[in-house]
């Protein structure tokens, strides 16, 4: 689909739909999402639980990328390094 291949077998954890206000909680972000003041770490627009893709490591916190192709294509470029 990306024309990405992956180098070695990864473990990837998924989180159903009914569970990501839970997740997003745990993580101290669900309130950041809600009120509208979370971005795409990658393009910078507004993410909310409708747009939000994939949450990611970046340095020493959590990064969180909106639902556009592009913007999950370069997640996945990054975290392959």
């Amino acid at each position: 689909m990306w024309g990405i291949r992956w180098r070695e077998r990864q473990t990837i954890k998924a989180v159903h739909e009914r569970d990501l206000e839970k997740v997003l909680e745990d993580l101290g972000l669900l309130e950041h999402v809600k009120s509208g003041k979370a971005k795409c770490d990658i393009c910078g627009d507004p993410v909310d639980l409708d747009t939000l893709l994939c949450i990611f490591p970046i340095e020493d916190r959590i990064g969180l990328c909106c639902d556009k192709p592009e913007c999950y294509q370069r997640v996945l470029l990054v975290n392959e390094e």
